[in-house]
């Protein structure tokens, strides 16, 4: 109805992407009603489904967020006319239209009984303990170990030369990448030995692992690393019982003040426009750029955290470089690059040396934002961008249908409600569909690594019941409305 306003009475430019941006938020708190409030008082937020999270994902970063684009937005972005973000916009509730939709049918029988087959093979009904109190360090380990054999390549996440990544990237790198998963595995896996056993040794795994799960995010140079390492844990507890919420609040508290400032001044101290420090360098200095990001005033601190983490959750610039430019400037792209994906993304390059790399972030930011040869960034391209860029409007909708039915899939088949070990596959596909910052084939690309990578640490982490006569009950499987 909002929209309508537009037609009686003339309005600026900014007074219409304002409009624009308050019913697009409007219409995602309404979805968010419909679709939360089969559950429960927190609308599927306190219990973590996707589906709630994604929509208020989708308010800030294309909503909320574009209202700085009342006023013509500089660097990168400088190239983005305000009228393709009008036209955007409106696109973007389209999409939410057709993503609620999807969500609102639902998958089918069939579909439902795949997910439901997922379910059952990745956790079986007779290993329902953790395997002992050392199975959490284990993957912690591997976690490590794969850091280190990162480190001895030249790179430690953001730290380092990320040329090699695109230039001369390593036959392991799929299996490194999912080492570091295994960290996240380790702290769900303890969250639920917590929750099973209750002891002392058991929440002291679950701390030490936690906040050994920030410092190497830290070194890293990863501001995402905390905001995992606090919800892979907190995923467990809101599915068990009731979410963390004082907790995190005080773990968000301490992003914002502290871990966010550091990691930026981490950054720009570790790589500039002038010179990489090698990791141990980096490592070197860590502590002194410590000590210098906690002297500044905490309020200067918040606000530089705020306005940095505007910008980085602002998704609507990637889409509307998009609209603007497709297939004016740009042909649309084939859709096959959906269909090699999993091949792409299953076969290891220790077995096929030559496979493409996917640097879709990559080219991205040199096309349409105009990054230099010489910078080594990736741009994020959220799933609605993708499907624009491989054939307009029509395929945004019925791409945005599909993962509206996804979402469901995942909500109603293999949410940890049902049993806890399930948060060991429902994490990385949560965070997967909340982050949206990589296009439709990165992410169909992982799904077979994801599921494997899960299904192994199924595998390794649980265990049968200790007295073979009294079995431990089937695990609650079946699919509720969702």
């Amino acid at each position: 109805m909002l929209l309508l306003v537009e037609g009686v009475r003339p309005m600026t430019i900014p007074d219409r992407i304002t409009l624009r941006c308050v019913s697009l938020m409007l219409l995602t708190v309404g979805g968010l009603v419909v679709v939360g409030s089969r559950r429960n008082r927190s609308l599927g937020l306190g219990s973590m489904h996707t589906g709630s999270w994604y929509l208020v994902w989708f308010g800030i970063g294309f909503g909320l967020t574009s209202l700085a684009w009342r006023r013509q937005q500089g660097d990168a972005s400088a190239r983005i006319a305000q009228e393709s973000v009008l036209l955007t916009l409106l696109f973007l509730h389209a999409a939410l239209i057709a993503w609620l939709l999807g969500y609102l049918v639902g998958p089918g029988w069939l579909m439902t009984r795949l997910g439901r087959r997922i379910a059952s093979g990745a956790v079986r009904v007779d290993e329902t303990r953790v395997r002992g109190t050392s199975t959490p360090w284990i993957l912690f380990g591997i976690s490590v170990l794969g850091r280190l054999i990162q480190l001895m390549g030249g790179r430690f996440g953001y730290v380092g030369d990320p040329s090699q990544l695109l230039t001369n990237p390593a036959s392991t790198g799929q299996l490194v990448s999912v080492m570091f998963q295994c960290g996240d595995y380790a702290l769900i896996v303890a969250a639920i030995a917590f929750v099973q056993q209750r002891t002392a040794v058991s929440r002291t795994t679950l701390i030490t692992l936690t906040a050994a799960q920030v410092l190497l995010g830290g070194l890293a140079g990863g501001k995402q690393s905390f905001i995992l390492a606090v919800l892979a844990p907190a995923m467990v507890l809101a599915a068990h019982g009731r979410f963390p919420w004082k907790v995190t609040s005080v773990a968000l508290a301490i992003f914002v003040v502290g871990f966010a400032p550091f990691i930026q001044a981490y950054r720009e101290n570790s790589r500039s426009a002038d010179y990489t420090l090698a990791p141990s360098d980096a490592f070197r200095q860590a502590p002194a750029v410590l000590e210098n990001t906690l002297a500044q005033d905490e309020t200067s601190r918040f606000e530089a955290t705020i306005d940095l983490m505007s910008e980085r959750t602002r998704q609507i610039d990637s889409f509307a470089v998009v609209v603007q430019t497709t297939p004016t400037q740009y042909a649309y792209r084939p859709l096959t690059d959906y269909l090699y994906a999993p091949v792409l993304g299953l076969v290891p390059r220790m077995i096929w040396p030559s496979k493409p790399v996917i640097s879709s972030g990559a080219d991205f930011a040199r096309i349409h934002f105009g990054a230099g040869p010489g910078i080594h960034t990736s741009a994020a391209i959220p799933p609605v961008a993708d499907l624009h860029r491989h054939g307009g409007l029509l395929v945004l909708l019925v791409g945005m249908f599909v993962i509206g039915v996804s979402v469901r899939l995942l909500d109603r088949t293999l949410h940890p409600r049902h049993d806890l070990r399930l948060a060991v596959i429902y994490f990385p596909f949560f965070i997967q569909f909340i982050k949206s910052e990589a296009d439709i084939t990165s992410m169909v690309a992982g799904l077979p690594v994801t599921l494997l990578a899960a299904f192994l640490v199924c595998r390794l982490a649980f265990r049968p019941t200790a007295d073979p006569n009294h079995p431990a009950s089937p695990p609650n499987l079946t699919v509720k409305p969702a």
